[in-house]
């Protein structure tokens, strides 16, 4: 329990009748937001001990605690840093007793003098810093990098970095919230504008930070203004029903500040009109996006379609290049996940932002490419919708139709994950055709190469454990991949073991390449197209790296493989794998194949400690026919 929350609860204990949060507010000295939080927070240590009515807030009787409960106690620096952040941006307090936050942290005060030295390391580019005066802490830095930093602390702290708008709501209150969300949706359906998920949550959670700041009477300074700029029509009517609705007036910097957020998120224009939106975006940039379409499926033997890609795209490539001339990047949570579980979508990404960084000399983060690997797989997906799924046969005897039920409930359910290419009612039915998956009701008297039994009712079967074994199997099929195409890209003469911790990515990679060059693979320009494409993302992953070069150029196809059990200095991490890759164009259809499988290898930890300890390649070679059986 700390001060606070014992100082709301004596409050409540002293009353004759319910208090609101701006009466609590007023005799504590603090915000109502802080005032709510203080009380969410207790009602979460123990449900139901201060009840909420129309008139205000009661504690119920007997429910004056000694203590909250531990799990109320940050316990990590991560929660520590959060719990900090909150008290000082979130319910804007213009400092934080350093005592109480020893208190509330279960600290002691050198700890707490550490953890802000902590923080202050950790966020040193973003121009604001924690400052301890008279044991106090406040944070310093003109009003513009405090919103910055906290829109990038929400992001950290929200789950795989997409804020969504419940979660919004659990900072800003739903009320705020709502508001904000009716002027948006309200502007949007007059014009007949549309936007991305995430872009809507990010303007969402600027527009809410600027309300409370201002609302605070924390402003943005002259000094941190923006240059002159018309605002668009559907700025000043979002920026009219903000004002309106909280009764809050936004100065010149602000609206400015506003204008940014709505043109580099939001309301992009409604597919529907296709000749006004191609003259918004430019004829040039929808010219170049087709070139840019037209790019990719040469270098990488895609089917991408002119007619569903290269309207939606264009629109991405307008906001997207207006994002970066002007600073802002719209996060995107899938960015670790499109790195490892889809490299090759990845590395198309990868070329097209560097046409467009070319075309526009912009500079094009991580982020962004990966909103762009997004676009390129939706359109894979919509003309391969049977790709990659698990050929299956059901083996059901029927009775009373319910085989049908279960057909029905299975392509339900499964739809995205198996192609059902036959229903069999006896076994001898079985086709002669290969097929993935054998899924029976009954146990089959013959051997298949994958069999998954299953209740014959429908509303008996395990969904969440079949999709595990199916998800089990598919990766399986993929693994086999490699055994089909190992000796086409690993030879005895490209594998190398470096000793000691002290090797660096520049350095591994001139090896493999002189391996790579000494036995024809490729010719000099390639040790300069790897570092290009490696400074344009890092292709390392887990303990993993495997480089490449942008162009597929290489005179054969292989693999050179580094395996270093101390460790290779590559960026911010270390890897012990590192697999320099060069492919001869005839062969990419193939390597696609290979690339995932390897890339689905190398994510198992058991796989990755024990090549870290091979030193030989008759080693390496024993552990992926081990591992992709």
């Amino acid at each position: 329990m700390n001060k606070n929350h014992e100082r709301v609860i004596a409050l409540l204990e002293g009353a004759d009748t319910p208090l609101s949060s701006m009466r609590l507010a007023e005799l504590m000295g603090v915000s109502a937001r802080s005032v709510k939080s203080y009380i969410r927070q207790i009602n979460s240590a123990k449900p139901g001990r201060i009840r909420s009515t129309h008139r205000g807030y009661l504690l119920e009787q007997g429910a004056r605690p000694s203590q909250v409960a531990p799990d109320d106690v940050p316990q990590t620096y991560a929660e520590r840093s959060q719990r900090i952040i909150h008290r000082l941006l979130i319910e804007n307090a213009e400092s934080v007793d350093i005592y109480e936050l020893c208190d509330e942290l279960c600290l002691s005060y050198s700890s707490v003098k550490g953890l802000i030295g902590r923080m202050n390391q950790e966020y040193r580019g973003l121009r604001v810093v924690f400052r301890c005066r008279a044991d106090r802490v406040c944070l310093e830095g003109a009003e513009r990098d405090k919103r910055r930093f906290l829109t990038r602390a929400i992001y950290r702290e929200s789950s795989g970095y997409f804020v969504d708008r419940n979660a919004i709501k659990e900072l800003f209150g739903e009320h705020t919230i709502n508001t904000i969300d009716e002027v948006l949706q309200g502007v949007a359906c007059e014009h007949g504008l549309s936007a991305s998920e995430f872009g809507y949550a990010n303007l969402l959670l600027h527009l809410a930070i600027s309300v409370d700041r201002v609302r605070s009477g924390n402003a943005l300074a002259i000094s941190d203004g923006l240059g002159p700029v018309e605002l668009q029509r559907d700025t000043i009517e979002i920026i009219d029903g903000l004002q309106a609705r909280f009764g809050i007036v936004f100065d010149e910097m602000e609206r400015r500040a506003l204008d940014e957020q709505v043109r580099t998120n939001l309301l992009a224009h409604s597919m529907s009109e296709t000749e006004r939106i191609i003259a918004d975006i430019g004829e040039d940039n929808y010219s170049i996006t087709a070139q840019v379409i037209d790019a990719v499926n040469g270098r990488y033997h895609l089917r991408l379609n002119h007619e569903t890609l290269q309207l939606p795209l264009a629109l991405h490539v307008k906001n997207l290049v207006t994002r970066c001339r002007r600073g802002t990047v719209l996060p995107n949570p899938f960015l670790e996940t499109m790195q490892v579980s889809c490299p090759v979508l990845f590395d198309c990404a990868v070329f097209v932002a560097e046409i467009i960084q070319k075309e526009f000399d912009i500079e094009i983060p991580n982020d962004e490419v990966a909103y762009l690997a997004m676009h390129i797989g939706a359109d894979i997906e919509r003309q391969n919708r049977d790709d990659g799924k698990l050929s299956c046969v059901l083996l059901c005897p029927d009775y009373y139709g319910m085989r049908d039920e279960l057909v029905a409930h299975l392509l339900n359910h499964l739809g995205q994950q198996i192609a059902l290419t036959a229903v069999c009612g006896h076994e001898d039915e079985i086709p002669d055709t290969p097929f993935d998956v054998l899924i029976s009701t009954v146990n089959p008297s013959r051997a298949y190469r994958n069999v998954i039994v299953i209740p014959p009712f429908k509303t008996a079967v395990n969904m969440k454990e079949l999709v595990g074994r199916l998800q089990d199997i598919a990766d399986q099929c993929k693994l086999r991949a490699i055994a089909s195409s190992y000796r086409t890209f690993f030879q005895p003469d490209l594998f190398r073991v470096f000793g000691g911790a002290s090797e660096r990515r520049n350095e591994v990679i001139r090896t493999l390449t002189g391996l790579l060059m000494k036995y024809g693979y490729v010719s000099e320009g390639f040790l300069q197209d790897v570092m290009r494409r490696e400074e344009a993302a890092s292709t390392a992953f887990r303990d993993v790296a495997v480089p490449h070069a942008m162009n597929m150029s290489a005179h054969r196809t292989g693999i050179a493989v580094a395996v270093a059990p101390d460790g290779i200095a590559w960026g911010d991490r270390y890897v012990h794998v590192v697999l320099l890759i060069a492919i001869e164009e005839h062969d990419l259809p193939v390597f696609q194949e290979l690339y995932e499988a390897l890339i689905l290898l190398f994510s198992r930890e058991e796989f990755v400690t024990a090549v870290r300890q091979c030193a030989s390649f008759e080693t390496f070679e024993q552990l992926l026919f081990m591992y992709s059986q």
